[in-house]
C-alpha cells in the first residue's frame, strides 16, 4: 500500500464525517471528500505541519465547498424569488441551511486566536474540550471559558445579521 493510499485510509472517515455535517448530502459530502483529497495529492508538499493532517484536509474540504456555494449562489438570481417556496420545498430549506453555515463559518473566522480554533476544533470537529485543552497545556476551564465566549460572539454576530438560527 503506498503512502497516500495509507493517508486516505486514515484520514477518508473523520474528513467525511465532517463534510457530511457541512453539507447535510452524502452525495455531495461524498463529491467534496474525492475532490479533497486530489487536491490534499497536489498540495501535499505544502502541508507545512503546523496543525494535524486531518484539519488541514477538513480546511481543503470545507474551502471546496464554500467554493461551490458561491458559485451556486451566482447561478441563483432569481433567489429572493424562491423566500416563499422554501417551505414547500425541503432543496431551499437545504440551500438555507447551507448559507446560514456559511455565515457561521464567516463569523468564526472572525474570531481572534486561540478562540477560532478552539471554537472550530470543538464545534466543527468535535473534539472535546478536554482534549482541546490537553493540546494548548491549559486548563479545561480556559478551553471551555474561550468556546463560551466564542460562541456567544457567533451568535451576537448572526443577530446582527438577521440570522437567528442558532
Amino acid at each position: 500500500m503506498d503512502e497516500f493510499e495509507q493517508l486516505y485510509r486514515e484520514n477518508a472517515p473523520l474528513v467525511y464525517g465532517y463534510l457530511l455535517r457541512l453539507t447535510g448530502d452524502p452525495g455531495e459530502a461524498e463529491e467534496l471528500l474525492q475532490e479533497t483529497f486530489v487536491r490534499a495529492l497536489i498540495r501535499l508538499d505544502g502541508f507545512r505541519g503546523d496543525c494535524r493532517l486531518s484539519s488541514w484536509l477538513c480546511q481543503i474540504g470545507k474551502n471546496l465547498y464554500l467554493d461551490a456555494r458561491r458559485r451556486q449562489s451566482r447561478q441563483l438570481p432569481l433567489e429572493g424569488a424562491v423566500d416563499g417556496a422554501a417551505a414547500e420545498d425541503p432543496a431551499l430549506l437545504r440551500q438555507e441551511e447551507r448559507e446560514e453555515t456559511e455565515a457561521i463559518f464567516r463569523q468564526v473566522e472572525r474570531l481572534a486566536e486561540p478562540g477560532r480554533t478552539v471554537f472550530a476544533l470543538h464545534a466543527l470537529q468535535g473534539l472535546s474540550l478536554a482534549e482541546i485543552s490537553r493540546r494548548y497545556r491549559r486548563s479545561e476551564s480556559w478551553a471551555r471559558v474561550l468556546y463560551y465566549r466564542a460562541k456567544r460572539r457567533i451568535i451576537a454576530a448572526m443577530k446582527e445579521d438577521g440570522l437567528d438560527g442558532l
